[in-house]
């Protein structure tokens, strides 16, 4: 126990708590997560501790040389707490506070008195009911309004709030169901008979002493909990703090790495001022919840490892141009992990080793201890890379539809975008490789069927670290996988298990089309779509609409379903055009259109179909002949996007 003395537990007040946040005593290390709790955690731990209940401890370093305290363990605690004591009527559970006091149970009895005697109680209400409602008119009030400012916690306010409640049960615009409303001269409609019924509630929650009982009773000041202060050296906070969240919110493995990856030898210098401002972007979001973030360690423009890749996902996943490959960034403080998983796959190492990696970039970058890690080259590198498998995939998957998704998982666009990175630079001296031209070409070519080959075969459905690592490496040298198109036997075995697939998908109402099918069809629509329509919004429309399909389904007590969304039945249209021909069939549109319409020829292209006239519905028309549409136009979608390809059947 010789190193006992770093550790000195003391018990604090949640007003001091409070207060040391404020005064900015009390900050968070950068490794801290965001808040993350639910509204209801929340409000069960603070009726634990209106119940005098325990709940755990707060974990701090104290920094001796500023006087500050960094939150180790128990940020979601002390947020709370925190948020609660600066509006604790949010977290307010009404009926527990009355069930726990008889005092405040007394004043609302008082309350519900004076309800009572000014008439706003309905013939058939019970005590019960009454006292019920009352009840339920103060808990809708309470979270609305700020417990320290006395114009919005106010008997008047209250007892208006209570009169609008019953007003509203009644559903009449005033008391004595009669047309009183009268203007208070500034615009307003005011009912007098509601302001002398609400002066009245307000004098009966004054006597009753209420707002005051509810304000004791929410009240944490004295609160006491236990505060663990660590005093011992710095570099252990970031194991102390994975240590100590083995239990409660589960750390993810982005967490961790923020932990791991805190020491002295993982620092990146950032110059980039984009990436700068996404990791200050999450700080600010953190310094929301009332804490200050340590900034001491952004002296020189130096981050963690963690920090830079943080920051890295959020610039490339905002990025306009690279919208075709991400989803966009989400929440400020949320990991874009592609940013790891594709530095890791550079710097060869695989997923499950990703803790390495600062030592491995020290390696290849030839980086000595002590001296922080530039990496504007590899990024250099990474842009580069992207633009190129954005340039690549566009015209095949750059049709703009009116709703965008994105079909690839992380792990199939971090493979290319890695591969073609890594054929091109010599990682670490960043020199490009001998043969990039020719690698290049490869890639370009073959790419493209990869996506959609493995997209139909749902090739990284449950892929893992083995098949990205392998897919870009072959030893130390890049891999051969994305250099290789596919043959003919192999694309027309995908495509017709995947037609057959989609023919078992049976419906009988709307459903969603799957990703995969706009993903086909954007491959086939890419060279029928000449170039100023390419640049139109499109929808995915169903050649046979559900509606008649539906309908034919009931007409004919068939419950079995249709495969109405099969690929064979869907098709582009430019967005205006199917807006126009709405719920019609193909037929019926195009006949309506004047002969020498140029929506008819767009039809004819778009259709992939003999004669988009006799696409319709007859009264002896059914399954089979339904069934025997969608195959034959399967097959002309299958020629087509062989074409595409250069291969012909």
């Amino acid at each position: 126990m010789g190193s006992s003395n770093l550790v000195k537990p003391e018990v604090w007040l949640v007003s001091k708590i409070v207060n040391d946040i404020d005064d900015k005593k009390v900050i968070l290390p950068r490794y801290q997560r965001a808040q993350v709790w639910t509204k209801k955690k929340q409000e069960s731990l603070i009726d634990s501790m209106m119940s005098g209940f325990p709940i755990g401890s707060l974990l701090l370093y104290e920094n001796k040389a500023d006087e500050t305290w960094q939150l180790i363990d128990g940020l979601q605690r002390a947020t709370t707490i925190y948020d609660y004591q600066k509006n604790p009527l949010r977290l307010v559970n009404l009926a527990i506070l009355v069930d726990r006091s008889e005092k405040l149970r007394d004043a609302l009895d008082d309350v519900v008195s004076a309800v009572k005697s000014n008439q706003l109680a309905e013939d058939d209400d019970t005590d019960e009911t009454l006292h019920e409602k009352v009840q339920d008119a103060i808990a809708k009030w309470l979270p609305t309004v700020d417990i320290s400012k006395t114009s919005e916690y106010s008997s008047l306010k209250l007892g208006s709030a209570i009169v609008d409640y019953f007003a509203n049960l009644e559903n009449n615009d005033s008391l004595d169901g009669r047309d009183t409303n009268q203007s208070n001269g500034e615009g307003t409609i005011v009912d007098p008979s509601k302001i002398l019924a609400s002066n009245a509630i307000a004098n009966g929650i004054d006597a009753s002493g209420l707002l005051d009982e509810i304000k004791d009773e929410v009240n944490l000041d004295d609160y006491a909990m236990p505060v663990i202060i660590y005093s011992g050296d710095k570099k252990n906070l970031p194991d102390i703090f994975e240590r100590v969240n083995v239990e409660g919110t589960k750390l993810s493995k982005y967490d961790v790495l923020a932990a791991i990856w805190y020491g002295g030898s993982d620092r990146v210098l950032i110059n980039d001022s984009k990436i700068r401002n996404a990791i200050e972007q999450k700080y600010e979001e953190v310094e929301e919840t009332g804490f200050v973030v340590d900034e001491s360690d952004h002296a020189n423009d130096e981050y963690t490892l963690y920090e830079y890749l943080f920051g890295l996902g959020k610039y490339i996943a905002g990025k306009d141009a690279y919208q075709l490959l991400f989803k966009g960034a989400d929440d400020s403080s949320k990991v874009e992990s592609f940013s790891f998983t594709i530095a890791c796959i550079v710097y060869h190492l695989r997923i499950g080793d990703i803790e390495k990696l600062p030592d491995a970039i020290r390696q290849k970058e030839g980086t000595p201890k002590g001296s922080a890690i530039d990496l504007s080259r590899f990024q250099s590198a990474l842009e580069e890379s992207i633009d190129f498998i954005c340039q690549t995939l566009k015209p095949y998957i750059g049709i703009e539809l009116q709703k965008p998704f994105i079909a690839h998982k992380e792990y199939q666009i971090c493979s290319y975008i890695v591969r073609a990175l890594v054929g091109h630079y010599d990682v670490g001296s960043w020199q490009e490789r001998d043969g990039w031209k020719e690698d290049r070409k490869a890639l370009e070519r073959a790419i493209p069927q990869h996506y959609l080959y493995e997209l139909m075969t749902n090739n990284w459905g449950n892929a893992g670290d083995s098949k990205l690592f392998n897919n870009v490496w072959a030893g130390n040298e890049p891999s051969d996988v994305y250099r290789r198109t596919y043959e003919k036997d192999e694309w027309t075995n995908a495509i017709r298990m995947w037609f057959s697939d989609g023919l078992h998908k049976n419906q009988t109402k709307r459903a969603a089309i799957d990703d995969v099918s706009k993903v086909f069809l954007m491959y086939v629509y890419g060279t029928i779509a000449n170039s100023s329509e390419a640049k139109q919004c499109f929808d995915i429309d169903h050649i046979y609409p559900i509606k008649i399909l539906a309908d034919m389904l009931e007409k004919t007590g068939d419950t079995e379903g249709l495969p109405m969304s099969a690929v064979g039945n869907l098709e582009f249209l430019e967005s205006k055009i199917n807006k126009e021909k709405n719920s019609r069939t193909l037929a019926d549109y195009y006949n309506s259109l004047p002969e020498e319409s140029p929506k008819r020829e767009i039809l004819k292209r778009y259709s992939i179909c003999d004669n988009p006239a006799s696409v319709n519905v007859t009264e002896d028309w059914n399954r089979s002949d339904f069934v025997a549409f969608i195959k034959e136009r399967e097959r002309r979608l299958e020629v087509a996007l062989l074409k595409r390809f250069g291969i012909s059947l």
